[in-house]
């Protein structure tokens, strides 16, 4: 028995019963890509590399409350969508990549599942008129722009989903020809002793992407974040402009986690007069400045401080739109935005709103709704293929 399977079962009591493998159906797939199984006892677990509608053999490998932890043990009926996985480090347990959590589905597959967990979110605010169909990604292989990649000095690679264990990558068939070719320059540096981890960690980060020449790529040296998809990237600024492009009113927007400018400079282009732009990685936002766009006001703002955000919200008390591209846990600090868009002097008319995270962003919506909006269209789009994630586009207004 593996030392992760060993740690997997003293975290929980399990049962002489749940010791037995149990034959299931996947009946649905849950937020990680996981598929849901329900033992004959009741209890839920998550599988890895299963997928809807498909019929095997499981063994527990962890419990905790309500919910918990299997694997395949045998598959007795495999769904038509089941494919070969494209790439020789994939495998659905704790030894392999995990990276791409659904190589083992086709593509269509893939889309389908995500437009259903969006669809099953919008229900739950009345909204699933409102969602579009997803944009599929033209590219589904090379796509990746960036990658943050993890080495200990003698191996370098990605960590495999729900472990501590690093996976040695010689190949990575989502990045992009140049990322593919820096993953090759990094990897004959090794075996590197600037890239030991001391003995307070076990690997160091090491991030790349399409405008950094790999002899430049050092340890602790974060790369501003940016969309990863660059064809995607495309698509979501066309739907931004045409959300704006319906807009009368054009004279100032707040943008809320603003990056370096990807978003900013579709507002610049719409014609914006004013526009305040706050983030709150220092980096980003001179990145930002240094572009020289006239009407920004650029600005390092912790959007996550009651103060930060209060004041700014002052500052920015005539935008009438309100632009937001929040990280994955979303809008932890909502209260100051709510309780200001809920004052009859407030200006904001529009909200244009991205996500990464389905769960996060319609809790987020649910609140927008509370305060006097209304949802116009929803829009998922694909910008990691062979993955669970979804990116989301939502445009709300004020009701009448």
């Amino acid at each position: 028995m593996s030392k992760r399977r060993k740690h997997l079962l003293s975290k929980g009591a399990i049962t002489i019963q749940e010791q037995q493998s149990f034959a299931a159906e996947v009946q649905d797939l849950a937020s990680d890509g996981r598929g849901v199984v329900r033992h004959p006892n009741g209890q839920v677990y998550f599988v890895a590399g299963v997928w809807l509608g498909e019929y095997g053999e499981f063994k527990v490998i962890e419990k905790s409350g309500r919910v918990g932890s299997a694997v395949l043990v045998e598959l007795h009926r495999a769904c038509e969508q089941r494919i070969v996985p494209h790439c020789e480090h994939f495998a659905s347990d704790a030894g392999g990549c995990g990276g791409c959590a659904w190589q083992f589905v086709d593509y269509a597959a893939q889309l389908t599942a995500k437009q259903r967990r969006v669809e099953a979110a919008a229900k739950r605010v009345d909204a699933a008129d409102k969602l579009k169909p997803i944009v599929a990604s033209p590219q589904i292989w090379a796509y990746r722009n960036r990658a943050q990649l993890k080495t200990d000095g003698r191996r370098l690679g990605y960590v495999a989903a729900r472990s501590n264990q690093l996976i040695d990558v010689t190949t990575c068939p989502v990045l992009s020809e140049k990322n593919q070719g820096s993953l090759a320059a990094l990897r004959d540096r090794l075996p590197c002793t600037a890239w030991l981890p001391g003995k307070k960690r076990l690997w160091l980060g090491l991030d790349i992407d399409e405008d950094t020449d790999p002899e430049q790529v050092t340890v602790h040296r974060r790369l501003p974040f940016k969309q990863g998809n660059s064809l995607q990237n495309r698509q979501m600024r066309a739907w931004l402009a045409r959300q704006l492009s319906l807009l009368s009113r054009k004279e100032v927007a707040l943008e809320l986690f603003c990056g370096s400018g990807n978003f900013t400079e579709v507002l610049v282009d719409a014609g914006f007069k004013q526009i305040f732009a706050a983030e709150a990685s220092q980096a980003a936002v001179a990145q930002l400045a240094a572009k020289g766009w006239g009407g920004v006001d650029a600005c390092v703002v912790d959007l996550f401080s009651n103060q930060g955000l209060s004041e700014l919200l002052r500052r920015a008390s005539k935008a009438s739109v309100l632009l937001l591209d929040p990280p994955r846990e979303g809008l932890k600090l909502r209260q100051p935005l709510m309780q200001h868009l809920m004052q009859k002097s407030a200006a904001v008319e529009e909200i244009l709103y991205i996500s990464c995270d389905v769960a996060s962003c319609f809790r987020d919506v649910a609140d927008f709704l509370k305060v006097g909006f209304e949802i116009v269209e929803i829009q998922a789009l694909d910008l990691f293929p062979q993955t669970p994630h979804v990116e989301l586009m939502l445009a709300m207004k004020r009701r009448n």
